[in-house]
Formats: structure tokens, C-alpha cells, sequence
């Protein structure tokens, strides 16, 4: 229709007199034809300004819709409404009804107003607002989450089960300054919420609340199992060869009442890796001892004891680890 009307009106523009018109030499038909074209043609450029005048709201609710899930009654109306626009579009097209574009615009705009508030009760319930947020550096902060830490160094405790802790409540996406005027020209906060990629069935606050247990039972948990396996029939021999130094950290851990809520004892985690690996001990003789310091002869110097001295140590510990060997 575009092609035939540019040919028709290309055609006319040479009679452009009165004498020139008397050579024109077309048939009822032809020009019923072209003004069949015509009509069309001026359907599309009606079309084309109706379809610029509502690109921008379309273009919104689009992207909207791509942040709800699609069985949020948002989405579902959002389809049926785009459905029907395309249709009274279409039907423009063809010249089989007239198009109200008023009528489109309030509908559009109801359709933006309703997401608006859809969005905003989504991003309150999945987001941490200020209270939450502050909250949740609290928790961060707790000395609960240094224990985690410090204890995850113990060997038969799990880094995996501190490291998911830890990234699921850093993860948490917090927004402190989200309001609906916000949305007034991009359906997305600033802090890049879709709620379509939100869990579903727990609200941001309750997966706070569900973290701050989860930190006390992991807890809870790796207590009782360090103490249970310091109160071994095998860790209490290693802990039996430690010396006083090295035991005190696990003497003064295994007398807490509520380790939970109490400050550790300084270097625990090494001290407790010690123990559970296992220590040895070697008796040493007296008379061997004087035996090798006496080796080469006496009087000796300084020097030759510290060397006798030292192969002596070097000889029982031959085949040994001195890292969990004890004299």
C-alpha cells in the first residue's frame, strides 16, 4: 500500500496545470485502488504515532514484567493487557476500528501505578531496609561470628559450614534508601532488586532471624564435638604429654560452662590441632644422658657438652616428628 500510494502521488505531481490534467488518463478503478493505498497509508503513519506515543510506558511495563514472576497476578494482568493492545493496534492497522489512545494511556498508566506498589511490597519484604541492615551488621560483628572463625582453624571442625554462614549473610542484598519515587522512570531500585530472583516463602528479616539461630546451633554444635573429642581417651593422652604451656589453653577451654558466650582461650585452635593429631612421648635414661655427655672424655668444653648433648637429642629423635614428640 506504502508502494502504491508513493507511485500514485508521484505520478500526479506532473499535472500540476490545468492544461497538463487534461492529458491525465486514469480509470475509475486505478484511482479507487490508490485511494484504497492512500487510506492505508495513512493508517500506518497513525499507527506509527500511536505506537511512539505509548513506546515509553510499553517499554517500562515491559521490563517490569520481566521482574515479577510470572505467576504474580501483576504478571498475569500484564499479559492480558498487552494482548489487548496489541490487538486494538492491529485492528487500527487494518482500518476495522479506531484506536483510543486516552483511553490507552490511563489504562497504562493504572498498569505502571499497580506495579509500583507490587514492587514496593516485594523489595520491603525481600531487602534490608535500615533497621535490618543495621542489624545485620551487629550480628557481623557479634563475638559469636570471631568464635566461628577462630574455631573453623580446628581440624575436625568444617571451614565449609563457616564459609556458607558467612556468604549467605554477606550475600543479603540491603537497600537503605529505597522509596516508590524511585520507580518513577525505571521499574528497577538502584540496588538492582528483581523479585523474580528472590527466594520464595522467606522474607529478608526472617532469613536474618533464621542465620542468627543457625550461627548458635553451628556453634553449639562444634562445641560439643571439640569437647567430646578433647575429652578422649586418646586426645587426653596427647594433652597427658603436652607441656604446662601447651595445655593450658584446652585445660581452660574444657572448664568452661558455656563456651558459647564466653571468650576463648588464646591460641585454643592450635593447641586443640595438637592434641587430636596426637603426641608422643620418649623417655630419656639418666644414665644414657651421662653416658653421652661423658663420650670423648672429661673435662670437655662448653662447646663439646652442647655437642654431645645435641647428638644425643638427635639420636632419639631419629625416625621421629618433633612437632608431636615429647621428652
Amino acid at each position: 500500500s506504502l508502494r502504491q500510494s508513493k507511485e500514485f502521488l508521484e505520478t500526479l505531481a506532473r499535472f500540476n496545470t490545468p492544461g497538463k490534467l487534461r492529458n491525465l488518463r486514469l480509470s475509475e478503478g486505478e484511482i479507487a485502488t490508490a485511494v484504497l493505498a492512500r487510506r492505508a497509508s495513512l493508517r500506518v503513519q497513525q499507527l506509527l504515532e500511536e505506537v511512539a506515543l505509548l513506546q515509553p510506558a510499553a517499554s517500562y511495563l515491559s521490563e517490569a514484567q520481566a521482574n515479577l514472576p510470572a505467576e504474580h497476578p501483576w504478571s498475569q494482568q500484564s499479559v492480558a493487557e498487552r494482548a489487548q493492545l496489541l490487538d486494538a493496534l492491529r485492528r487500527l492497522a487494518k482500518g476495522e476500528a479506531s484506536f483510543d489512545r486516552a483511553g490507552w494511556q490511563r489504562r497504562l498508566e493504572t498498569l505502571r501505578q499497580t506495579y509500583v506498589q507490587a514492587y514496593a511490597e516485594l523489595h520491603r519484604a525481600h531487602v534490608l531496609g535500615p533497621a535490618d541492615d543495621a542489624r545485620r551488621t551487629r550480628i557481623m560483628a557479634d563475638a559469636r561470628v570471631a568464635q566461628l572463625r577462630d574455631l573453623a582453624a580446628v581440624d575436625i571442625l568444617s571451614n565449609a559450614e563457616r564459609d556458607g554462614w558467612i556468604q549467605a549473610i554477606s550475600g543479603m542484598r540491603p537497600c537503605r534508601e529505597f522509596h516508590e519515587g524511585l520507580l518513577a522512570d525505571t521499574p528497577t531500585c538502584r540496588c538492582g532488586f528483581r523479585p523474580v530472583q528472590a527466594p520464595a516463602g522467606m522474607t529478608a528479616a526472617r532469613q536474618l532471624d533464621t542465620l542468627d539461630q543457625r550461627l548458635d546451633t553451628i556453634l553449639s554444635q562444634w562445641h560439643a564435638a571439640l569437647a567430646d573429642a578433647l575429652r578422649s581417651e586418646t586426645a587426653q593422652q596427647s594433652i597427658a604429654a603436652m607441656t604446662a604451656q601447651e595445655r593450658r589453653p584446652l585445660e581452660a577451654y574444657l572448664a568452661l560452662a558455656d563456651p558459647v558466650n564466653a571468650a576463648l582461650p588464646a591460641n585454643l585452635a592450635a593447641a586443640a590441632n595438637q592434641a587430636l593429631r596426637g603426641i608422643t612421648t620418649v623417655s630419656l635414661s639418666a644414665d644414657d644422658l651421662m653416658e653421652a655427655l661423658r663420650a670423648g672424655g672429661l673435662p670437655c668444653t662448653v662447646e663439646q657438652l652442647n655437642q654431645r648433648f645435641t647428638g644425643y637429642v638427635q639420636q632419639i629423635m631419629r625416625g621421629r616428628d618433633g612437632r608431636n614428640t615429647r621428652l
